[in-house]
């Protein structure tokens, strides 16, 4: 695989060798080489000078072939620097734009591809949407709290009330009947007596031991006694009725009392939707979040500053690998 900047680099460096050859005939010029001879000192010291030249060399020639085997990547017109970091969609889509080419320089940041976003971003409305639903239920579900209790105690309290006044009420109502039927009992026994005179009066009448008039009295009378008695049986009747209903009052006020007695349950049952609302809230906000962050990722940036290496995006496609950076020396 064909090396370039790797090449330059190997010529630069010969380059540098090849001076620094170059430069020793010239030092070493025939009249200073002819006192060498006759100075075993200077001598000495010029091959010290040589010896340490060539270990220069050595080193030099030995850290360009590390660096090539070690700290370069290959491509097929260039040599990065680096170690490679291949980037990948993290996402499925098609690439939509590719912004890079093979050996252009990046930074950090950098939009390289850009993956079609539409769907992301119809997930993302959609997510938001979902939220702003699940926001009002849950406040709705907070406001209904307080309400709930409240209601509950003041139902509790009230059907208490309610036992207290239909007790009252059922008492009242017996009372007005063992008065009317007691009414009735003497309503009754005037009617007998009545009738019991008005049969005697009438054989006495028809005797003529007693004046007509004296008869008509005991009639009006034996009239009037029956009379009551009608009456007093519609009142009696009245105030049965009046009890029973009394008595229907008193049992609905005690189921009252036992659904309002079920207050504690009430208001936890409502608090108990309020917490699933706000949970709902979480959930509705993560998944926000995943679609947000499903829609950063339609945009493939360089994490580093560095050098676009192998490059295999293309508009269109759907794929994993996308495109190799290789850091620069630079970078951070």
């Amino acid at each position: 695989m064909s090396n370039k900047i790797g090449n330059q680099t190997t010529e630069a460096r010969e380059e540098d060798v090849t001076a620094l050859l170059e430069h020793e005939p010239e030092v070493m010029k025939p009249d200073v080489a002819s006192e060498s001879l006759q100075n075993p000192s200077t001598t000495r010291r010029r091959k010290t000078l040589l010896i340490s030249i060539a270990i220069v060399i050595v080193a030099v020639i030995g850290d360009y072939f590390v660096r090539s085997a070690f700290l370069y990547e290959d491509t097929d017109d260039a040599q990065i620097h680096g170690h490679v970091m291949p980037l990948s969609a993290r996402i499925n889509g098609q690439v939509q734009e590719v912004r890079v080419i093979e050996g252009q320089l990046v930074h950090a940041g950098d939009v390289l591809v850009v993956i079609d976003p539409k769907d992301y971003k119809i997930a993302v409305n959609q997510a938001r949407a979902n939220l702003a639903d699940a926001e009002a239920t849950a406040a709705s579900s907070m406001w209904s709290v307080p309400v709930t209790s409240a209601t509950a105690w003041s139902t509790l309290d009230s059907s208490q009330t309610a036992i207290d006044n239909a007790g009252a009420g059922v008492k009242a109502a017996e009372q007005n009947l063992e008065s009317a039927k007691a009414l009735l009992l003497q309503d009754e026994a005037n009617a007998e007596k009545s009738d019991a005179d008005l049969a005697r009066y009438a054989q006495l009448v028809a005797k003529e031991d007693i004046s007509r008039q004296q008869y008509d009295q005991a009639l009006a009378a034996a009239k009037a006694n029956r009379a009551a008695v009608v009456s007093a049986t519609a009142a009696v009747q009245s105030y049965e009725q009046a009890l029973h209903q009394a008595e229907g009052k008193l049992l609905q006020a005690k189921a009252d009392l036992r659904s309002a007695q079920t207050a504690p349950q009430q208001v936890s049952v409502v608090r108990a939707k309020a917490d699933a609302a706000n949970a709902q809230v979480d959930q509705r906000k993560a998944q926000l979040d995943q679609t947000e962050l499903d829609l950063s990722y339609t945009m493939i940036r360089s994490p580093v500053n560095g050098i676009v290496g192998r490059k295999t995006a293309e508009v269109g496609q759907n794929g994993q690998e996308l495109v190799d950076v290789v850091p620069s020396t630079m970078s951070g």
